[in-house]
């Protein structure tokens, strides 16, 4: 079944709010950096509070997704990261003990072509750099050295300082990541209580500069070459590319986690080398030689934890970043068409918590199939990886499977990244039905695009309900469907 088109149009997505407000985010990061960038540029007043005195280069490589993509060139920023960022040409998956290809995903020009944008990697410390410079050349009143200890008791926009003052605003958006003092006031307010627990995973980020590798040529071919390598292991993957213009090797190594790790939730924490090695010990010969050249103490690690009600992002689809980017988006968007604050927010949830729960359904399937062990069911998964190669982007239908990693898999590609969330949004709130416009980008205009919101019920529950596992009863054209002893009607 092919996904629906409609005439291409085109949108000024150089927005201008209709009722402008005092916006406060608090957190400093790329969610928070990326939000100010375009409700600042629409028109809004924004304040970002961050709590550290100095923003350092920290983290590791980070990956942008064309959904993520499109969003930061509709925001002026794309050109600039591109100078940073190396556009990965495919994705190779391979299995752990004998580095054998089962198979590759590709992310060429034709793939940027469709989706609209690109898919390219970076270092989360040029990512931050470079929005922080941009946010402070719109007229974003950054505020360093700024902890936020309390929120209005009565969830009003305004907050106060460690110093004793109090800002007070029309908005507050929390960009604070997992310690967030706001989503802890909010749960509190509403009788809850806001803890994360362990999600089982623990993760080690390493970053080999090209002098450690550079007399090992087979660790070289891994540098220059702009393939993101993925190793599928029993309880660990690993993920690696160049950034820095082919100059560090990054590497992210997921693993079970040590039950008295599980407080490490900070990007500064510091890994024991030996301790890795021996982790990955029965991984192949050329793993562990990328492992070693790991530089002593500079090896990160820390906890995968999961929120109450609020489903953390794992590593699994390489969607954090980019699903926080389309946050920003989606809140843009929706604030500079609304008449009104409340009008824009209940928007920015319609869009946004459904497409939650399908990601993060898909984020626990790859997690399960990435890590499995010896056994028929990993025989299972390695014949369907090398029988599904399907084509980028390739149109859903009941007969054919999904992918076993559900990065490489052409429909879930189409969910995550020919989705456009800020085009929904559009439509959602404009008033003139005549005018459906589609994305037109430098990178040229995808063949695919999201139906309008009245058309989208056929195609897009049919995507959906595959990627979280329904199937259809009866014929082909059939409106039912089933999982596990529910059913769906359509």
């Amino acid at each position: 079944m092919d996904a629906p088109s409609r005439d291409s149009s085109s949108v000024d997505w150089v927005l201008k709010a209709v009722c402008p407000l005092r916006v406060t985010i608090i957190g400093a990061g790329i969610a928070g950096l990326t939000t100010a960038i375009g409700l600042k540029r629409s028109g809004h007043s924004v304040t970002i509070l961050e709590r550290v005195n100095e923003i350092k280069d920290v983290g590791a490589g980070i990956q942008i997704a064309p959904n993520a993509a499109r969003i930061y060139h509709r925001f002026g920023i794309l050109e600039k990261l591109l100078e940073k960022g190396t556009i990965l040409t495919s994705n190779s998956i391979r299995k752990y003990d004998t580095n054998e290809e089962c198979t590759s995903a590709p992310f060429g020009p034709e793939f940027a072509e469709k989706y609209g944008a690109p898919l390219f990697v970076m270092h989360r410390g040029d990512l931050q750099r470079i929005l922080l410079e941009r946010a402070i050349s719109e007229g974003v009143d950054l505020r360093l050295g700024c902890k936020v200890v309390k929120i209005d008791k009565c969830c009003n926009a305004r907050l106060r300082l460690d110093s004793g003052g109090w800002i007070k605003g029309d908005l507050i958006l929390a960009a604070d990541g997992i310690k967030s003092v706001t989503r802890a006031h909010i749960a509190n307010y509403y009788g809850f209580e806001d803890r994360s627990w362990s999600s089982g995973d623990a993760v080690y980020r390493i970053m080999v500069p090209v002098e450690k590798m550079k007399h090992d040529e087979e660790a070289m071919r891994y540098m220059r070459q702009n393939v993101g390598m993925r190793w599928m292991g029993p309880d660990s993957h690993l993920m690696a590319y160049p950034v820095r213009n082919n100059t560090v090797y990054n590497m992210v190594l997921v693993h079970p986690e040590k039950p008295q790790r599980s407080h490490l939730i900070s990007w500064s924490t510091t890994g024991d080398k030996q301790e890795m090695l021996d982790e990955y010990k029965d991984w192949s010969t050329s793993i562990r030689k990328l492992l070693d050249y790991a530089p002593e103490g500079e090896i990160m690690e820390w906890s995968l934890n999961l929120q109450d009600e609020i489903p953390m992002w794992l590593p699994y689809l390489a969607q954090g970043a980019s699903q926080a980017i389309e946050d920003a988006g989606v809140l843009v968007t929706a604030l500079a068409l609304s008449q009104d604050m409340t009008t824009a927010l209940e928007v920015y949830q319609s869009i946004r918590q459904p497409r939650m729960e399908v990601m993060h359904e898909m984020v626990a399937v790859t997690r399960k199939n990435l890590h499995m062990k010896e056994g028929a069911e990993l025989l299972q998964r390695d014949q369907d990886i090398k029988q599904l190669k399907q084509p980028t982007g390739s149109q859903p239908d009941q007969e054919s499977a999904l992918h076993p990693d559900r990065w490489a898999d052409g429909k879930c590609q189409d969910f995550m990244y020919g989705v456009d969330v800020m085009l929904e949004t559009y439509e959602k709130l404009c008033k003139d039905t005549e005018k459906t416009p589609t994305q037109e980008e430098e990178f040229g205009t995808s063949d695919w695009t999201v139906p309008s919101q009245d058309k989208l019920t056929e195609w897009e529950i049919l995507l959906q309900a595959q990627i979280l596992g329904w199937e259809p009863l009866g014929d082909s054209d059939s409106s039912t469907w089933a999982r596990s002893g529910e059913s769906l009607a359509i």
